[in-house]
């Protein structure tokens, strides 16, 4: 009985899965990108995945306390476990995490469809990326990028994508968790690509405007792919644009290169301590 058990929950996982790729294949046929002029959300913001921060394996170790003449009691650093499960109760209502074009989920942040790509004006790309929160708390700060678009208005590929260091501190400015979160979804039916990137498995500063990143991904539900490269936020400079490689099984190998003619790529970057 129960090995039966096991093959129908093994068998449902199974049949959902699929049916999970096939409404994205639906979805990306019967969704196309908005006409000129559409109405579009000002910026794309990064969701800080709270199961995701909540299952870091590795706590940040606290700074090592100077030596002092005379011993000084100091606050323990803010237990990681705590702050992730009292961050919604933590943020300031004068000033939430919206203003700094963050959203916190339970859940994980990998869209299932990739939202119709819109543009951003300069004036909502730099925005503060760290946000501050009541006390225990002192701020949570997030790093790297994030951005959704298409080369062309009306064709494949678009795609989806947010990489970043999240950084939460406590009061004392302690480090409770630093952790890298995102994802990437690509769509390219000519091409036979559909990509699933549940975790970026790493981020890297190139410039003040571009991150290297790389994703382990499914392809229409096959294991064993990666997406990797980089994504520049063009500013008044220039338009935004990917260098991207796919990589699958077999030694498959797909360039993802272009700017885009809808969509934005935003860099974001906490500023230095002191600056």
């Amino acid at each position: 009985m129960m090995r039966d058990r096991n093959e129908l929950n093994s068998l449902g996982a199974g049949i959902i899965a699929a049916l999970a790729v096939l409404l994205a294949q639906i979805a990306s046929a019967i969704a196309p990108p908005p006409p000129d002029g559409a109405t579009c959300a000002p910026a794309p913001p990064f969701a800080v995945s709270l199961s995701q921060a909540a299952a870091a394996s590795t706590p940040v170790p606290a700074a090592t306390p100077r030596p002092a003449r005379t011993p000084v009691a100091s606050p323990s650093p803010m237990p990681a476990a705590v702050a992730i499960a009292a961050l919604p109760a933590l943020t300031r209502p004068d000033d939430p995490p919206a203003n700094h074009d963050l959203l916190l989920v339970e859940g994980a942040a990998l869209p299932l469809v990739i939202p119709p790509p819109c543009q951003v004006p300069f004036d909502q790309r730099r925005r503060d990326p760290c946000v501050p929160l009541l006390p225990p708390a002192g701020s949570l700060c997030v790093s790297g990028a994030v951005g959704d678009g298409r080369f062309d208005p009306q064709a494949p590929p678009a795609f989806a994508f947010e990489a970043g260091r999240v950084v939460l501190r406590d009061a004392q400015g302690n480090v409770v968790l630093d952790q890298v979160q995102g994802f990437f979804r690509l769509d390219d039916a000519p091409l036979g690509l559909e990509l699933i990137c549940p975790t970026i498995t790493s981020l890297e500063d190139v410039g003040p405007d571009a991150r290297l990143l790389t994703a382990q991904c499914t392809n229409r539900g096959e294991d064993g792919w990666t997406i990797s490269g980089q994504v520049t936020d063009g500013g008044l400079a220039a338009a935004d644009s990917v260098g991207l490689e796919v990589d699958g099984p077999g030694g498959a190998r797909v360039p993802i290169v272009g700017s885009l003619a809808r969509g934005a790529i935003i860099v974001r970057t906490p500023p230095q301590p002191g600056g």
